[in-house]
């Protein structure tokens, strides 16, 4: 509120008026709850913001963890719209509380504010715990290799290839007569 003293030059009289001007803080249009990224891939937050006076809002994030609010990019989509992209390196893995704090040009003493988080994994390639050695076979007999050897710590599925050559080097098509119990490979435990 801010008081104002009004003066009539006529009279001599003085009197004190109150006015009270509003603006309201602004709020965040968007739900942010935990993302989920990897490392080296890019990560999109889509920020809109509603402000009741329609006026620009100015935001930041602050973590201790991660290189988020230093190397993030923030394009301007629209009035209060905005897209943030951040590719995480290989210090971001792991998991961060971020603070989003946001305020607009009549409340940057009275900022606003929201935590969320983001977790940073990274991929690993499948591998053998043991490597595999090449196998010559003759005609009726088996190649055999264990897939309980496969370590997986990302996760995700794995697709196995297997290549076959001829005594002459020349790669066989060998998807008719190769036997899994399935081509594409679940989680195998560590």
């Amino acid at each position: 509120m801010t008081n104002f003293r009004v003066m009539d030059y006529i009279w001599d009289n003085t009197k004190s008026v109150i006015i009270e001007l509003k603006n309201f803080r602004p709020s965040l249009a968007t739900q942010l709850e935990i993302l989920t990224v990897t490392v080296g891939e890019t990560l999109t937050i889509d920020l809109v913001f509603d402000d009741t006076e329609n006026d620009k809002v100015s935001f930041e994030f602050q973590s201790l963890s991660s290189s988020l609010s230093s190397t993030s990019q923030v394009s301007e989509v629209d009035v209060n719209h905005y897209l943030v992209t951040w590719v995480p390196s290989e210090e971001d893995k792991g998991d961060h509380l971020i603070t989003l704090v946001y305020f607009d040009q009549f409340h940057q003493i009275i900022q606003t504010s929201t935590d969320f988080s983001i977790s940073v994994t990274k991929v690993t390639k499948p591998r053998f715990k043991t490597a595999l050695n090449n196998q010559t076979v003759f005609a009726g007999q088996l190649a055999q290799f264990d897939l309980a050897e496969i370590v997986n710590e990302s996760g995700a599925e794995i697709a196995l290839s297997i290549r076959v050559e001829d005594i002459n080097s020349t790669t066989v098509d060998a998807s008719d007569w190769i036997t899994l119990a399935s081509r594409t490979l679940k989680t195998f435990p560590k």
